[in-house]
């Protein structure tokens, strides 16, 4: 996972240009541990849905919170799908940045997501979600954070990480910053 940062900086460092660096053998590196990062940008495809379309919401109890900074229309399917997994079950949350929450996506939130569901936060940098649900069918804990916000141009044009980690101790500790977030985030 070092050398696989260490090789991105120093790609960037030299400024080389290349607007599908994440399609690559470049894009996806596992580490020894249960950690994947991402990297971008990419022409195509959104590692997010793509980690979202394998969760499943079998049970009550599950659950799948977000904390992002910025998030536009680019990616409402993002949205969307949260939105399909809350009504197959699972406890969908969203708290998110109010400096640059689009009013379409604004406006989607408020129709597709009870008043309870959603919040505003006035300071809000960060960038992840935390899961705990059924995963390429087996019960995962998972983060998953980086650099990207849910906007299109960070995947698409902008370089950026988007980094994987499974297991319930580091899920818990962003779960714990979560609900603080989540307490003083307005509706």
């Amino acid at each position: 996972l070092y050398d696989a940062y260490l090789k991105y900086w120093k790609d960037e460092w030299a400024q080389k240009k290349n607007l599908n660096y994440g399609a690559g053998t470049n894009g996806v590196v596992s580490g020894s541990t249960p950690t994947r990062v991402h990297f971008y940008p990419r022409k195509s495809g959104d590692v997010i849905l793509d980690i979202l379309n394998k969760v499943k919401c079998t049970k009550r109890g599950k659950r799948i919170y977000v904390a992002m900074a910025m998030w536009n229309t680019g990616r409402v399917a993002i949205v969307k799908r949260l939105k399909a997994l809350r009504g197959k079950g699972c406890d969908v949350k969203i708290v998110i940045g109010t400096y640059s929450l689009n009013r379409k996506l604004e406006a989607y939130l408020k129709k597709n997501f009870p008043r309870k569901r959603w919040r505003r936060h006035l300071k809000l940098h960060s960038k992840y979600m935390v899961i705990n649900a059924q995963y390429n069918g087996q019960n995962k804990w998972m983060v998953i954070t980086g650099s990207a916000n849910y906007c299109i141009g960070t995947i698409r044009n902008n370089d950026n990480a988007t980094l994987v980690v499974r297991g319930k101790t580091n899920a818990a500790k962003y779960f714990a910053n979560w609900k603080k977030i989540w307490r003083e985030a307005k509706y």
